[in-house]
C-alpha cells in the first residue's frame, strides 16, 4: 500500500482542543485548509490561513446552518480518487484527503449533526484516498505519521476510518436512546 499525499483538508470540529497547533502544522506542510464557519473563525483568530467551506460548496450555510456541508462538491471529493476526479473533469470538484471533524456533543446540544456524520462516513468509506480524524488525540498521531513517512500511510488510515465509524455508532446510540426517552414520556 503506497501513502496518501495530503493537499487539501476540511475542518469542522466542536472539539477545539488541539486543533489550532494541528492546523498550523497542516498549513506549514502545504495542507490547504477549508472550514465551516466555526472552524474558520477560530482558525482565523488564531492567525491561520483557512478558506470557508463556501468556496468548495458555491453557497453559504442555509437554514441557520443546517445545511453547510450536505453537497456534490465535498462529498465527491472526499469519496473520489484523484484519478476518478480528473476523469469527471470538472473544476468544482477538488479532491480532499484530510478530514478533521467531531460532533459536539448531542448531550448538551440537543441537536442531531446530520452534515458531520456524513463527512465522517463518507471519509471512512473512502480510506485508501482520504484520511479521517474525528479525535484531539489523532492529531499527534498523524503528525508523527507523517513526519516518518511524508505521507499517510493506508494502514493509518484504515484504522482512523475504524475508530471514525465506532465514533458514529456511539453518536447515534447516544440520540437513539435520547429519542426513545422522549417517546416514553409523551405515552
Amino acid at each position: 500500500m503506497s501513502g496518501i499525499e495530503v493537499e487539501r483538508g476540511l475542518i469542522s470540529a466542536a472539539d477545539k482542543r488541539g486543533l489550532s497547533s494541528f492546523c498550523r502544522f497542516l498549513s506549514n506542510i502545504g495542507v490547504e485548509l477549508f472550514a465551516t464557519s466555526g472552524s474558520l473563525g477560530y482558525l482565523r483568530d488564531r492567525g491561520i490561513n483557512a478558506n470557508s467551506v463556501s468556496e468548495l460548496t458555491g453557497f453559504n450555510e442555509l437554514l441557520d446552518g443546517k445545511v453547510k456541508t450536505l453537497s456534490p462538491e465535498l462529498h465527491a471529493g472526499i469519496l473520489g480518487s484523484k484519478d476518478e476526479l480528473e476523469e469527471i473533469n470538472q473544476p468544482r470538484f477538488k479532491k480532499i484527503d484530510l478530514v478533521v471533524v467531531n460532533l459536539y456533543d448531542y448531550e448538551k446540544k440537543r441537536e442531531i449533526d446530520i452534515g458531520g456524520h456524513a463527512l465522517i462516513r463518507s471519509a471512512a468509506k473512502n480510506y485508501e484516498n482520504t484520511v479521517v480524524l474525528t479525535k484531539s488525540r489523532d492529531y499527534l498521531e498523524f503528525t508523527n505519521e507523517f513526519r516518518k513517512n511524508k505521507s499517510i500511510s493506508k494502514e493509518f488510515s484504515l484504522e482512523k476510518a475504524i475508530e471514525a465509524l465506532e465514533y458514529t455508532s456511539e453518536y447515534d446510540k447516544k440520540i437513539t436512546k435520547a429519542l426513545k426517552d422522549i417517546k416514553e414520556k409523551k405515552k
